[in-house]
């Protein structure tokens, strides 16, 4: 499925361990000692969370605020994960899935697009992410080679001229 909801879902199921029904002898239903440890049930939501975001980015590129949802929600859960693991008295819990993460969020872009049944323009947000080929990066890109070959123009230019040229160009 491409659902947000679902995908989240099914990675906060991975994560949580399950709990023991309530029985006879009176168990409160807290979660079993036997349980996976806690870096196996990390370890699956994490492929949750990628193979979410692989899917949403793949089947509907158009859906970036599913894909951000998303994003956010895997950031709180690497942060969770870490306090957990300090909390656990593990002495210094590697970052890198956090710093994994936080570069896959894409920048927040204020666009304005024509109203089409009235006069004026309506402000709205794009995002664009570090793995669209193309986006506003390419666009960049672009001018800045557009503004390389000005430049190399205009030194031809003022060399062929010899090197004085009265008019500013």
């Amino acid at each position: 499925t491409n659902h947000t909801k679902v995908w989240l879902s099914y990675a906060n199921f991975e994560y949580e361990p399950l709990p023991v029904p309530m029985d006879e002898e009176g168990s409160d239903g807290a979660p079993a000692d036997d349980d996976a440890p806690l870096q196996t049930r990390v370890a699956k939501a994490r492929e949750i969370f990628e193979r979410s975001y692989q899917s949403l980015r793949r089947n509907s590129p158009e859906e970036k605020e599913g894909a951000v949802l998303l994003l956010e929600a895997w950031r709180a859960f690497e942060k969770q994960v870490l306090e957990a693991l300090q909390a656990a008295g593990e002495p210094s819990p590697s970052t890198d899935a956090l710093a994994k993460v936080d570069g896959l969020m894409p920048r927040r872009i204020k666009r304005k697009r024509r109203m089409a049944d009235e006069e004026g323009f309506e402000e709205y947000y794009d995002y664009a992410f570090p793995d669209e080929v193309g986006g506003e990066a390419g666009n960049a890109a672009a001018g800045l080679k557009l503004l390389e070959a000005a430049y190399k123009w205009k030194r031809a230019k003022q060399d062929a001229g010899g090197g004085s040229n009265p008019g500013g160009m």
